[in-house]
């Protein structure tokens, strides 16, 4: 299994309706990218300040899948259409287990 994690910082010009937005076509994308094993998304729990404000997980069986969702065109379309829009700032990482 491959993870791929994303933190996100988000603008302060985002909105809560695009922030939804955003969020919404990211938990849509295993629907069409079958690579995808399994895929989490929310925003930060508030408990402790500092935090990223938006966390992604997505499991796939291996790099391979993981390059197939990277360059499909449905998350590229979420990317452009959505996270650009919102989006401050980025970090991920990929780790297997």
């Amino acid at each position: 299994m491959l993870r791929h994690i994303v933190l996100f910082q988000l603008s302060p010009d985002a909105t809560d309706e695009a922030i939804d937005a955003a969020v919404a076509a990211l938990r849509a994308l295993p629907e069409a990218i079958a690579e995808i094993r399994d895929l989490h998304v929310g925003r930060d729990a508030e408990i402790v300040e500092g935090n990223a404000d938006l966390g992604l997980e997505v499991v796939f069986d291996d790099a391979a899948a993981w390059r197939t969702y990277q360059d499909h065109p449905t998350h590229q379309q979420v990317i452009a259409q959505h996270m650009r829009a919102i989006m401050a700032d980025r970090t991920a990482i990929q780790f297997t287990d």
